[in-house]
Order: structure tokens, then C-alpha cells, then sequence
């Protein structure tokens, strides 16, 4: 039975979205409606995409009966999207934390794009509203996935790499011309920063990303045995990404935000 997909947005990173998804089976994975602000938009994106069913507003999307959570009662919580229906959310970083909440108090499971919301009282109460109305929430952090990553996680959990001492991360292109990475209004972010994570045991992390330069957009992990380099190219959560990581990674943003004075609108509300 394949999992039918609601598009929420028809902007360029939806676009992605489903042209992605249609590289999987058909059987497997089907797009049956999209929704945008503007009904002609919905509707070119539809006939871009194939997709049977345009919408004008969001809340006719939440309300799309071919779209609904599963009923699992007995059922494996390992097979959820081998039958449950989900939203994928793409809209603009600020209307994240709205929209979202849309959805999960209309019974929709929902995989919302990176941001999960602007900072972290709006990830918790997105992380509140899923567990009160039984749904499956995850942001859409695609890195967790790449077969790269988990043959990482697996060397690490082997302890091949010996203790881990050291992180250094460096993520950067230019990106000054895009506005939304340069509008604060928009969830843009500072031209450079240095983030420098401090854990026990003397471990250490350095991620430095900017969007004024391209950088060689490599990461390395360095323990007491060897490196790693890497080139960055029925449950209700994913286990490789749970509702808590999302949370820790809120944080950490919220408090590198605070240290170089950066404040969202959302931070006074």
C-alpha cells in the first residue's frame, strides 16, 4: 500500500521534495494533493508534478480525507510508513511552528523541513501538540540518512575511532544573494559564525559555517585511534532523528543566536 504524500507549499524546495520522492516506487510513495497560499500556484505545481489534487489554503490540505493518520492498534510500529499518510511541510522558516501545528491538531502526520520551528518553545510545543494528538513528527534533517552517516555511527559505536576527542565541521557557500538567508524576518542568520561545543571529558566540537564564502565543506573526527574525514555533499518519531535531537540542536542555535546577538521576533513572544 503506498504512502500517500500532501505537499504544503509549491516553492522551490517542495519542488526538490517531490522530485526526489518520485525516484522511489510509485507503489510505494504517491503525492495525491498540494497545497499553497495562492490557488494558482497549488495548480502549477500540480501540473508541473502530476499531482491530481491543487489547493488554495493550507486548512484544506489539513482537512483532505485522503490523508490521515494510521490506525495502528496491534500493528508493528516498524512498518508506519509502509501504510501511514503524511504532510511534508516546505514553507518559509517562520511559518514552520503555525503551520505545523495546523496539521498535528488536524491528525496529519507531518515531516517539516529543516528548521523544525525558530527556536525552542516553538519546537516544544509542536513536540507537545504531536504526542497529544497520537501523530508522527520528525524534521526533515536529510544528513541523518545518508548511507555515510550511518556507516559513521556504526564505526563509532564499534569503537574503532577509539575515544572521540575532537569535532571540526566546516559548511560554507555563497548564499548572499538568496534573500531568505540574508532576511532576519525570513530565519536568515548571521554573514559568519564560529560555534565552539564543549562536552566532558576535555571533547570538543568547531563548526564553522557562513554564507559570504565557499568552503571546502569537509568534517573530521578525530579520536584516540584514528579520523574520520567526511565530505558533507507505527513509531511517532524516526529513531535516527527523534523529537529530542531536534530539541538539543534548537538549543544549541537558540544559545549560539544569544551569544552573538541575534533576536527572531518569535524570541519576545
Amino acid at each position: 500500500m503506498a504512502t500517500r504524500w500532501g505537499i504544503c507549499s509549491a516553492g522551490k524546495i517542495s519542488h526538490d521534495f517531490v522530485v526526489a520522492l518520485k525516484t522511489l516506487p510509485r507503489e510505494e510513495h504517491q503525492v495525491v494533493a498540494v497545497a499553497a497560499r495562492e490557488l494558482g500556484w497549488a495548480q502549477d505545481f500540480a501540473n508541473r508534478h502530476d499531482i491530481p489534487r491543487a489547493y488554495g489554503s493550507y486548512q484544506e490540505l489539513a482537512q483532505d480525507k485522503d490523508i490521515e493518520r494510521a490506525l495502528w492498534g496491534e500493528r508493528s510500529r516498524q512498518a508506519l510508513f509502509s501504510v501511514a499518510d503524511v504532510v511534508y511541510l516546505g514553507t518559509i522558516h517562520p511559518q514552520h511552528h503555525p503551520v505545523g501545528l495546523l496539521f498535528l491538531r488536524a491528525k496529519k502526520n507531518l515531516l517539516c523541513e529543516k528548521p523544525l520551528a525558530m527556536n525552542m518553545r516553538e519546537v516544544l510545543e509542536l513536540t507537545a501538540a504531536a504526542r497529544e494528538n497520537d501523530v508522527f513528527l520528525m524534521e526533515a534533517l536529510w544528513t541523518r540518512y545518508f548511507p555515510a552517516s550511518i556507516q559513521i555511527s556504526d564505526v563509532l559505536a564499534q569503537g574503532v575511532l577509539g575515544e572521540v576527542k575532537l569535532v571540526r565541521v566546516e559548511f560554507g557557500m555563497p548564499m548572499l544573494d538568496v534573500s531568505r538567508a540574508v532576511k532576519k524576518e525570513l530565519g536568515g542568520v548571521d554573514e559568519a559564525m564560529t560555534v565552539v561545543l564543549r562536552f566532558s571529558s576535555n571533547r570538543m566540537a568547531v563548526c564553522i559555517c557562513t554564507i559570504s564564502v565557499q568552503l571546502p565543506n569537509e568534517a573530521f573526527i578525530f579520536g584516540t585511534k584514528g579520523t574520520i574525514k567526511v565530505k558533507i555533499d507505527g513509531l511517532k518519531q524516526s529513531p535516527r532523528m527523534m523529537l529530542e535531537d531536534t530539541a538539543l540542536l534548537t538549543s544549541i542555535r537558540d544559545e549560539a543566536r544569544r551569544q552573538v546577538g541575534v533576536v527572531y521576533c518569535q524570541d519576545a513572544e
